[in-house]
C-alpha cells in the first residue's frame, strides 16, 4: 500500500477504537521503533498501535516495506511480546489487502501447514479469494471492527497452523529424506534464465550460467549474508559457487511443471568477464533435451532459480521420471508435445477458448493473419501457433519470411539466381515448403509471414495466390509457375498439410490496405492490449514487479490508450500493446522503476511522436504523464 493509505488506515484505528465494545487501544507507540525492526524510527512509520480484544492482544504497525522503499507500506502484526512477527501484508487489490501463508520452518511439514492452514481459514470464516486472505481495507470508522476481526482471526489462525503438533501421522507431501553427505552426489533444479532463455546456449556448449552479474566473482564474498541480495536469491549465488560440485546433477527447470532436460557438472564454478550477461558459470556435461519441455507433475514446481532437491524423495523421483534419468544409452532427444497449455506457460494473455478458435480457424480456413497495434505480441503468438499446430516446437516443419517491399516472386517462390555455374532456377522459401509438405502429406508444415501487408502480397505470391484457397488444396487444382528450366512445364500445388500464418500492424500509416485477393483467402483475427489481469498476474508471479508498481502501469497505460482511441486522428488500432510493459525476463524490484522509464522515454515517447506528428505538445504531454510522480 502507499503512504496515504497507511495513514488513512492509522486515522480510522485512532477514530474507531476508543468507542469500540470488541477492541482497546492499549497505547499508541510515540517512541523509534528499534524494538521492532532495528533500522526503523519514526519517519519509517505512520502508525504502530498495542490492540487488544477479550482473547487476545496484538501490536500492530503501518512501516515501510523495507529502508530501500520510502512509498511502500506494510501492515506488520507483532505478537505482545515482540519476539515474533505473525505477518505481513502490503498487497492491495481493488480496496482488498491480500495476504497469503508461506511457512517458515524447513523440516518438511509444510504442505501439511498449508494445508491445515486453508482449513482452519475456511472453518473459521476468514474472506479467501483462491489461496489468498482478501481482507476489505476499511474506507470509514464503522468498517475498522470488521477489519479489526480479520486481523486477530488470521493472526489466530496462522498461529495454529504453524505450530500444529508435530505429532501428526499424515504422511507429508515430498517429506525429505535422510540428508545426503557431502561426498554424496547433490541434485539440483535450476532455470537457465528468464523463461529458460539460454537453454539452446547452454545445451550447445556444455555449460549452465547464473545472473546477478552486478555482484561480479561470487567466491569473493565471505558469506551468504554479504551477496545482499535477499534470502532465496542470495542462497542460489551461494550455493551455485559453494556447494553444487563437480558430479552433481542438475535438472534444467522450464516454468511451473516441465524441465527442459539434465546434465552432470563437470567444473567448479567459474565468472567469466567475457559473456555479455549471466557471467556465473559452471561445465555441464548435458544428457537430455526436451525441447518441449518434459512434464514434471501436476503440482506446481519451486519459483527459485536454484533449489537443491536431493532431501525431497518425491519430487526427485518425479524428475528423474521425466528425463529418463535411470535409463541406459545415448543423449535423449525426444521433443514432446506442445499444445495450448505450453503457449499459456509460455505467457500468452489470450484466454484459453481465444487460443482454441484461433487454432481452429487455422485448421479449418488453412491461412491466417494477426492484425493488431504494434506491442500486442502477433509474431510471438503466430510462431506458437505454429508449434501447438504441429504439436511440438519444430524449426524444420516451420519456416518464417519477412515481406518488405524489395522482397518479390523471385525471391518467395522461384527465380533465377547467379551461381558459380551462371544463372540458375532457385527455389523460394515457400516453394521449398511446398516441396517438403508434398514429400511429407502426414504431417503439418507452417510459413509464418512476418508483416504481410509491408510487401505487395499479390505480386510476390504470383499466380499461387490462388491455390491459398482451402478448397483448392489438391492436384487437380495445380497450376503451371511462370519459371521453368526444361521442356516440361512446372505444376504447382498447394498441399493440405501446409499453414500460411501472417502478422500485419494496423497501425503503420505507410501501408497500403490489403487487397481483397488477399482477404478473401484468409482468416482475420485482431489482436488487442492485454494489460488486463492476466498480464498482471504475469509480471508479478514471474517477473517480479511488486503489485502496487504493476497496478500504477495498468492505470497508466489505461489512460493513455483511453486517450488514443478516443484521438479523432488515430483510434483503437492504435493503442500501444502490452509487449511494451511486459519484461522479457525476471527483474530485480530496485529496477523496475528505472525499466518503466527507460521504456517510456525511449519506446513510448517516440512512438507517441510518431502518432501525434502535428500535435507534439499533446505527445510530450502523454509521455509526462505516463512518468508523473515515477
Amino acid at each position: 500500500m502507499d503512504r496515504e493509505t497507511a495513514k488513512q488506515l492509522c486515522s480510522l484505528v485512532r477514530e474507531h477504537l476508543p468507542t469500540s465494545a470488541s477492541f482497546s487501544l492499549e497505547e499508541e507507540y510515540a517512541t523509534p521503533l528499534v524494538g521492532f525492526h532495528p533500522w526503523a524510527d519514526n519517519n519509517d512509520c505512520v502508525g504502530a498501535f498495542r490492540v487488544s480484544s477479550d482473547t487476545a492482544e496484538l501490536n500492530l504497525l503501518l512501516i515501510q516495506w523495507s529502508s530501500k522503499h520510502p512509498s511502500r507500506f506494510v501492515v506488520v502484526v507483532y505478537e505482545t511480546t515482540r519476539t515474533r512477527v505473525l505477518f505481513e501484508a502490503h498487497e492491495i487489490h481493488d480496496n482488498v489487502l491480500r495476504w497469503i501463508y508461506i511457512p517458515k520452518k524447513q523440516d518438511g511439514r509444510n504442505p501439511e501447514r498449508k494445508q491445515r492452514f486453508t482449513a482452519l481459514a475456511l472453518e473459521q470464516g476468514l474472506p479467501m479469494l483462491g489461496s489468498h486472505v482478501s481482507i476489505p481495507v476499511p474506507e470509514n470508522a464503522s468498517e475498522v471492527e470488521r477489519f479489526l476481526t480479520h486481523i486477530f482471526l488470521l493472526a489466530r489462525v496462522r498461529n495454529e497452523a504453524h505450530d500444529f503438533s508435530q505429532q501428526s501421522t499424515s504422511t507429508p507431501i515430498d517429506s525429505p529424506v535422510k540428508s545426503t553427505t557431502k561426498e554424496q552426489p547433490q541434485f539440483w533444479l535450476m532455470a537457465p534464465g528468464p523463461g529458460a532463455k539460454y537453454w539452446d546456449e547452454c545445451r550447445s556448449n556444455g555449460f549452465v550460467c547464473l545472473g546477478w552479474d552486478e555482484k561480479g566473482d561470487i567466491g569473493e564474498y565471505e558469506s551468504r549474508e554479504s551477496l545482499g541480495l535477499g534470502k532465496h536469491d542470495s542462497l542460489a549465488c551461494w550455493q551455485f559457487c559453494h556447494e553444487m560440485k563437480p558430479g552433481d546433477t542438475i535438472f534444467a527447470k522450464f516454468g511451473r511443471s516441465a524441465v527442459l532436460g539434465h546434465g552432470t557438472v563437470t567444473s567448479a564454478y567459474r565468472f567469466d568477464p567475457s559473456r555479455p550477461e549471466f557471467k556465473n558459470v559452471r561445465d555441464v556435461d548435458w544428457h537430455s533435451n526436451f525441447p518441449g519441455g518434459a512434464h514434471v507433475r501436476d503440482k506446481p514446481l519451486v519459483t527459485k532459480t536454484l533449489t537443491n532437491v536431493s532431501r525431497y524423495s518425491e519430487l526427485l523421483e518425479d524428475l528423474k521420471r521425466a528425463v529418463g534419468f535411470d535409463q541406459p544409452g545415448e543423449e535423449v532427444k525426444v521433443e514432446l508435445g506442445y499444445s495450448i497449455e505450453s503457449i499459456l506457460e509460455d505467457g500468452c494473455f489470450l484466454e484459453r477458448h481465444e487460443l482454441d478458435t484461433l487454432l481452429s480457424r487455422l485448421k479449418m480456413k488453412k491461412n491466417l493473419i494477426l492484425q493488431g497495434p504494434p506491442g500486442t505480441g502477433k509474431t510471438w503468438l503466430a510462431k506458437r501457433l505454429a508449434y501447438a499446430l504441429i504439436g511440438r516446437r519444430d524449426r524444420e516443419q516451420t519456416r518464417t519470411v519477412q515481406f518488405h517491399p524489395n522482397l518479390s516472386y523471385e525471391d518467395f517462390v522461384l527465380g533465377w539466381r547467379p551461381s558459380k555455374n551462371g544463372l540458375e532456377l532457385t527455389d523460394g522459401i515457400f516453394l521449398r515448403a511446398i516441396k517438403s509438405a508434398s514429400s511429407n502429406p502426414n504431417t503439418p508444415f507452417v510459413v509464418v509471414i512476418e508483416e504481410i501487408n509491408r510487401g505487395n502480397p499479390s505480386q510476390i505470391f504470383g499466380e499461387l495466390i490462388t491455390l491459398l484457397e482451402s478448397d483448392k488444396r489438391s492436384r487437380e487444382e495445380a497450376l503451371e509457375l511462370s519459371y521453368n528450366s526444361g521442356d516440361e512445364p512446372l505444376r504447382v500445388h498447394v498441399p493440405e498439410n501446409l499453414y500460411v500464418i501472417g502478422t500485419m500492424n494496423i497501425a503503420d500509416r505507410s501501408l497500403a490496405l490489403v487487397d481483397l485477393a488477399l482477404r478473401r483467402r484468409f482468416a482475420f483475427v485482431t489482436l488487442k492490449p492485454r494489460i488486463d489481469a492476466i498480464w498482471h498476474a504475469w509480471v508479478t508471479e514471474r517477473i517480479g514487479i511488486n503489485a502496487n508498481v504493476a497496478n500504477e502501469i495498468q492505470r497508466r497505460m489505461a489512460a493513455l490508450n483511453e486517450t488514443i482511441a478516443q484521438s479523432k486522428s488515430l483510434g483503437e488500432q492504435y493503442c500501444v500493446g502490452h509487449s511494451y510493459v511486459t519484461p522479457s525476463g525476471h527483474l530485480d524490484p530496485e529496477s523496475v522503476n528505472d525499466w518503466f522509464r527507460e521504456v517510456v522515454e525511449t519506446e513510448l515517447s517516440p512512438l507517441l511522436e510518431e502518432y501525434w506528428f502535428d500535435d507534439i505538445e499533446l505527445a510530450k504531454q502523454e509521455r509526462d504523464l505516463l512518468l508523473k510522480d515515477w
